[in-house]
């Protein structure tokens, strides 16, 4: 299945780019066109175009989330380094490029907003722009750990307990026992 996940994943990213490529593309050519309309006619087709961009980003966010979950059910075990790999640049390209869908939208919606209009769903578009970031800075981070490994960030606290572990000083709990002393308190 990770090969799966992976092809999806490159297939997703390719037309995604091509989608991203006319909406931006759409976006210019309609910012500049004019065509003997007037400013209203203008500022209403600007409106809807922003509205069905809007709509196709935020419609992104679900098969975004599907993908993370299909990612997250992977197992650990007799993919190669290279599988792996691809899989995590590949979806980080889809989660990129779903942000930049609602970073046009944002675009066209703050041209719409000079000659007039309203933006809708800004607050909504904002949560799934933040969502894809996020969710593209977790594939970038997760390829970081596979190239470079797990380093603590302070190597003299982490040894010390390593030690005090060791000596039995300490006992190691899991994340779970941790939430529940941390709940009772």
């Amino acid at each position: 299945m990770p090969l799966l996940l992976e092809d999806l994943a490159e297939e997703t990213a390719g037309s995604l780019r091509r989608t991203v490529e006319r909406f931006e593309s759409a976006a210019k050519e309609l910012s500049a066109r004019r065509d003997g309309q007037s400013n209203e006619e203008h500022r209403d087709e600007i409106a809807r175009f922003a509205r069905h961009l809007t709509d196709f980003a935020l419609a992104e966010l679900p098969r975004a989330e599907a993908i993370w979950k299909w990612e997250g059910d992977q197992p650990l075990k007799g993919q190669s380094d290279a599988e792996v790999e691809r899989r995590l640049v590949a979806l980080q390209a889809v989660f990129a490029l779903q942000a930049q869908l609602c970073v046009i939208a944002r675009s066209v919606w703050k041209h719409a907003e000079s000659l007039g209009c309203t933006p809708e769903q800004h607050v909504e578009l904002d949560k799934a722009w933040r969502r894809f970031v996020q969710l593209a800075h977790r594939m970038k981070s997760d390829r970081e750990y596979r190239a470079k490994g797990w380093q603590p960030r302070d190597p003299e606290r982490f040894a010390e307990a390593m030690r005090r572990l060791e000596a039995g000083e300490m006992v190691f709990i899991t994340a779970e026992e941790a939430l529940a002393r941390f709940r009772r308190s």
